[in-house]
């Protein structure tokens, strides 16, 4: 998300090389041309789908605890920008019809954490809207339900193709 440029006060620059430049990236960055480049998630106007602007928003908010090296790895809820690459990924791990392994309250006990078609059954979203310390996701930093994440969310739900329940355990 920082692959873009800024204005440091000696016009645009990329603000990864600046910051290389200032010797505060170890390990050195990718030459530019190699480096993934997020989109910004609440762009509507972008040519991202609805797909790619929920996986840089679930990558930069919940892939510190969601990928398969985090903290709850144990779930098999996989949120990083790797794991819901929509050629190679298993939309299992991003919680396509799969059952929770983590539900605190019963507004959301639901029993799926992503249902195709229908965000009102889904875990997931039910957490992000939740504010209730011990429900809500992500789990710290903030008071008040992001607005934008759950429309996003809501629209990549509704766009899920229910043939995209896997058989993965």
């Amino acid at each position: 998300m920082l692959n873009m440029d800024n204005d440091y006060g000696a016009g645009p620059v990329n603000q990864i090389d600046y910051f290389d430049s200032l010797g505060w990236l170890e390990p050195k960055p990718p030459p530019a041309n190699e480096r993934l480049t997020y989109v910004y998630p609440f762009d509507t106007e972008s040519d991202a789908d609805v797909h790619e602007r929920t996986r840089s928003y679930f990558d930069s908010n919940c892939s510190h605890c969601h990928a398969p090296d985090g903290e709850a790895a144990e779930h098999s809820l996989f949120l990083d920008y790797t794991s819901m690459d929509p050629v190679t990924g298993d939309p299992f791990h991003w919680g396509v019809c799969k059952k929770p392994t983590a539900a605190s309250r019963t507004e959301c006990m639901l029993t799926y954490d992503v249902v195709p078609l229908d965000p009102d059954n889904s875990l997931l979203l039910c957490r992000v809207k939740s504010t209730d310390s011990i429900e809500m996701m992500p789990p710290v930093g903030r008071t008040v339900t992001h607005t934008e994440a759950v429309t996003l969310i809501d629209a990549w739900i509704e766009g899920l193709d229910p043939a995209s329940c896997s058989p993965s355990p």
